[in-house]
């Protein structure tokens, strides 16, 4: 009798250690599953954050697409009757109403290497206004009393400045100009999605309104009236330079 006691008790042993056994596998596993499952759905997360992301620029860039289009064919349609001017030296080109006139430089300064210091033009039929004059000049060009209002500093820094208002940066390259108190600057984009500057200059009491195309070696400025109307806002559009 006492020996058959001892091989049940054996036998209890032997099956609550393959129960304990049993359990703990069984918990080792599911605690594996979760954790592969819990991996399984961060990455089914991340795939579908991934693709709403890419969703949104592919929105982002239709709309972009779609804005540049439509304001492509404004352009397209406001100015197609209009003049063209091509400037082989800088080769840059801007259209501009007939009732202006045609534009030419009456003052033209090239060196004997066939670059550009600076030229001042205007159209013929705008009078003695100064408004829409157009100057060309080299980053080089100095002279008394005259004001420098482009550099390689604030080429750089337009490029990287966003359309919208001027950054810090910006309006750090125009102060180390020295031309006066810079107001309400914006960078804004031609047709070809160029970089040009708009902004009010303040100085000795006089405040006039500019575009500054500024560019590697050379930039152009134009005087603006105060208020710009369509026209002259196509025709700042129109201002392009060539590759």
């Amino acid at each position: 009798m006492p020996k058959k006691k001892k091989k049940n008790v054996s036998y209890k042993v032997v099956l609550t250690s393959a129960i304990t056994v049993l359990v703990v596998l069984a918990a080792f596993f599911s605690v594996y599953v979760f954790s592969d499952l819990k991996k399984v759905q961060q990455s089914v997360y991340n795939i579908h954050q991934e693709i709403k992301t890419t969703n949104e620029k592919l929105e982002k860039y239709s709309a972009l697409d779609e804005q540049s289009a439509q304001k492509t064919v404004k352009f397209t349609e406001a100015t197609k009757n209009w003049q063209i001017y091509h400037d082989t030296d800088f080769n840059f080109q801007m259209k501009s109403p007939a009732s202006w006139g045609q534009f030419h430089f009456n003052l033209r300064n090239v060196d004997d290497e066939e670059k550009m210091i600076y030229s001042h033009g205007k159209f013929h039929l705008l009078g003695e206004s100064s408004f829409l004059e157009v100057e060309v000049v080299d980053h080089q060009f100095t002279q008394d009393g005259f004001s420098q209002l482009s550099n390689e500093d604030l080429y750089s820094s337009t490029l990287r400045n966003m359309t919208g208002e001027c950054n810090n940066q910006t309006f750090e390259a125009l102060k180390d100009l020295s031309i006066g108190e810079v107001r309400n600057c914006y960078v804004r984009e031609n047709i070809l999605n160029q970089k040009l500057l708009i902004y009010r200059l303040v100085n000795d009491d006089l405040s006039s309104l500019m575009a500054v195309y500024p560019r590697e070696n050379y930039y152009i400025k134009i005087n603006l009236p105060d208020e710009i109307n369509a026209e002259v806002d196509y025709f700042l559009q129109s201002l392009v330079f060539l590759q």
